[in-house]
């Protein structure tokens, strides 16, 4: 069962960097859903209601910053378990440029990022959360960037993505 110790709101924003201004509405939209059904469906502890904000928004959208040139204009990216969407919706929020393809195998999680890509609009941005095994095969698409915020070491993720890039 899903803990509900949380207030059910993510706050307002901090000061947002000047790059990231124009994305304040769809990042403080996505950060409540975060903090509503995200923590009700297990996909957040509920301690990070507070910390949704620094923790992972902010964390995963420093790096799609355009003069950082970390992702490249136009890029197409692969968020390898996508979880609750972070990093894949942050920067496909933050970047419009870019499109992304959420990589999950877990069907809750599949089912909270498909209901994300809607309320968010990102249809044409965002390709629809697939699972991993089509992806194990000599057909596998190349991904020109890959993502993951690995709860498991380094190698693992690198052996599971290799075929894919």
């Amino acid at each position: 069962m899903v803990s509900r110790e949380t207030s059910g709101s993510a706050g307002g924003p901090p000061d947002l960097p000047p790059w990231l201004e124009p994305a304040r509405a769809s990042l403080t939209e996505y950060a409540d859903i975060l903090v509503g059904p995200g923590i009700e469906r297990g996909l957040l502890g509920p301690r990070e209601a507070d910390k949704v904000w620094d923790r992972h928004i902010i964390n995963c959208a420093v790096v799609a910053e355009p003069d950082l040139e970390v992702i490249g204009t136009g890029a197409r990216i692969a968020d390898i378990g996508s979880g609750a969407g972070l990093p894949g919706l942050v920067w496909a929020l933050a970047r419009p440029d870019v499109s992304v393809v959420l990589i999950e195998s877990l069907l809750r999680r599949v089912t909270f990022l498909t209901e994300c890509i809607a309320a968010l609009e990102l249809t044409d941005q965002v390709q629809w959360p697939v699972g991993q095994r089509p992806f194990f095969s000599p057909m596998a698409p190349s991904w020109p960037s890959r993502a993951s915020r690995p709860k498991r070491r380094s190698p693992v993720i690198g052996r599971f993505s290799r075929n894919w890039v």
